[in-house]
């Protein structure tokens, strides 16, 4: 099916009529959500299952935990994050992503931007404190893949996120211009975690900063950011928010995304609403993604309990 290479946002709890005629016209690769669209179970798995009617669209969410997890409002107590992950043991990790699937899953979304895989370098106004999940690449991977084992249980899709690294970053890319001014060898250092993920990562997302070593755009506007990935990762990679700040200087944002795409990224994400990007998804060129490469078929579903019912006659039958 063909699709627009990007992931969109909505403006409230409910599609508007405008936003039903864009996602059937357009089909937007996905669609991401935010708290401004979540008000009750009910009202949220209704909408999502609409969307998927309407467009085919993947469901994005950020659900780290901890300071960025946009369903906090059906809880009454605070959420767990890398934080307090990382004062426990590694299978925690899987622990709490494994819970985190299913409730993901109950509400119809399909991918979780998560985990955070930046190394923890004490850096602070970067947006990521409270989020590492180490402060050195053993630590990030082995609680980084217990976390993605956990959501894949649960045939949730996960991203990695923000290569090639924001651990030396000293600016927040949501509100300005971020460099991350450090040579080559150290980036390959903070790649790490990357490589070492990669066959186990869905997508990956690629950060707004500079890193002049590389090349002296922003990572999301720059193919050899995209080549460099490439050298080990032959997944889907997308773009940061586009309504982020860190690109202000650089133009107009429907001129970005697509040179984004020019660029080799397989999809842009923005927040905004879809009916005031209209102009954009005009622009964009369409292409044809494999979805079921990302869905889990029910059969697998069905043949995973299969083999836990057979498992535990098994263990009957030996006592």
């Amino acid at each position: 099916m063909e699709s627009k290479p990007i992931i969109v946002g909505i403006e409230s709890d409910q599609l508007t009529d405008e936003e039903e005629e864009l996602l059937r016209e357009y089909k937007p690769f996905g669609v991401i959500v935010f708290s401004r669209n979540i008000s009750t179970v009910e009202r949220f798995i209704y909408l999502t299952r609409k969307i998927k009617a309407l467009s085919n669209s993947l469901i994005f969410v950020d659900a780290e935990g901890g300071k960025v997890f946009r369903f906090a409002k059906f809880f009454n107590v605070k959420i767990v994050g890398a934080q307090e992950l990382r004062k426990l043991q590694p299978n925690w990790s899987y622990i709490y992503a494994r819970s985190l699937g299913k409730f993901l899953r109950t509400l119809s979304v399909d991918v979780n931007l998560a985990p955070v895989l930046d190394i923890d370098h004490g850096k602070k106004n970067n947006a990521l404190d409270e989020r590492y999940l180490g402060g050195d690449c053993k630590e990030v991977v082995s609680r980084g893949l217990n976390f993605i084992k956990g959501l894949k249980e649960e045939g949730i899709l996960c991203c990695g996120k923000h290569f090639p690294g924001l651990g030396y970053a000293s600016e927040d890319t949501h509100v300005k211009k971020s460099v991350v001014d450090v040579n080559m060898q150290q980036i390959r250092l903070e790649i790490e975690p990357f490589c070492q993920l990669s066959e186990h990562m869905d997508f990956v997302m690629v950060a707004h900063s500079i890193y002049p070593a590389i090349d002296n755009k922003p990572a999301t506007l720059s193919n050899k950011v995209v080549k460099f990935l490439r050298e080990f990762y032959n997944g889907f990679v997308i773009t940061d928010d586009f309504t982020m700040k860190a690109l202000l200087d650089f133009g107009e944002v429907s001129d970005l995304a697509l040179h984004s795409i020019e660029a080799g990224f397989d999809a842009i994400s923005i927040q905004t609403p879809i009916a005031q990007i209209a102009n954009l998804l005009d622009r964009l060129p369409s292409r044809r993604f494999d979805l079921s490469r990302f869905r889990l078929p029910i059969d697998d579903y069905l043949t995973q309990f299969s083999k836990i019912n057979q498992k535990i006659w098994q263990i009957l039958q030996e006592e």
